[in-house]
């Protein structure tokens, strides 16, 4: 009598067997009997088999088929044991691959800055006030350390919810400059973006609440500073920042030495390969579009 199933299959003498008399494929090597179970990958798909055979009728004893199934587990197990070992490695060097292209983005962020502040520094802007320069090195290397506290706590992911990083990061440039009287709000549909997007969006944020902050609400009561973002399509994502104060000036123009803000706000949109504008509506407006 033959027995099989998923858990495998014995067959005394494949001679006597019409199925397999003439299908049985160990007949030349003259093996007419056969007990064999599956070998599986750990995902359960079929390896291979492991299998006893005899050149004569064997009607294998159960303690035969229950060794035939503690070996056929060894196997098993030692195929998972290679897996997990082949995977480890990947991981690690995987790993080893995020944390150089880390360290890679930490030094490009960080030279970014530094080019800004050289900038700043090339226009005189910090000729007379040495405390205006440490305060804004802190706050643009907030906008820098929020996202590498992020790559390090999740070195496997560089990608961040755009929202809640601008969320946290007005909350911190307000704090920093201990303007608790400022109501900061930020709306944003649940948009993943890498640090190379994050970045730039936060410095252009220090830029605007910077100038907002410096110029925009001398008389305004209540002072407000609002950012929705949203996608606009499968490609395109516009961020929105607005501030309920006096809005520009009449006569604004942003190729004067006083609108550094402004023209590296520009430098910060083209690097993202976006477009933006500026206006007045009930206090100053900035819209910018760009692919995400």
């Amino acid at each position: 009598n033959v027995t099989g199933s998923r858990e495998g299959l014995v067959l005394p003498n494949a001679l006597q067997s019409d199925v397999w008399k003439s299908n049985n494929p160990s007949l030349p090597y003259e093996m007419i009997s056969y007990m064999g179970v599956p070998l599986l990958w750990p995902d359960g798909e079929v390896f291979g088999t492991f299998c006893m055979l005899d050149n004569r009728e064997h009607h294998y004893s159960e303690p035969s088929q229950e060794l035939l199934s503690t070996l056929k587990e060894v196997i098993q197990t030692d195929l998972k044991s290679i897996l997990l070992f082949r995977q480890a490695q990947t991981d690690i060097l995987t790993k080893e691959a995020q944390i150089k292209e880390i360290h890679h983005r930490v030094k490009n962020h960080f030279n970014l800055l530094f080019s800004t502040l050289n900038l700043q520094m090339a226009y005189g802007s910090y000729a007379t006030n040495t405390e205006s320069l440490l305060r804004d090195i802190q706050l643009r290397i907030s906008a820098v350390s929020e996202v590498h506290d992020h790559l390090y706590r999740k070195a496997n992911s560089d990608i961040f919810l755009l929202g809640k990083y601008l969320t946290e990061l007005g909350k911190q440039f307000l704090s920093i400059l201990q303007r608790w009287n400022v109501i900061y709000h930020c709306q944003s549909d649940d948009i993943m973006v890498s640090s190379n997007i994050s970045i730039p969006c936060g410095l252009i944020l220090y830029e605007l609440m910077a100038n907002s902050l410096k110029y925009a609400f001398p008389d305004t009561y209540l002072p407000m500073i609002s950012v929705h973002v949203k996608r606009e399509d499968e490609k395109v994502v516009s961020l929105t920042y607005r501030d309920n104060g006096s809005g520009l000036p009449e006569d604004f123009d942003m190729g004067t030495r006083g609108a550094l803000g402004m023209l590296l706000i520009q430098q910060f949109v083209l690097q993202l390969s976006g477009t933006h504008e500026m206006k007045n509506d009930n206090g100053f407006v900035f819209k910018m579009n760009f692919p995400a």
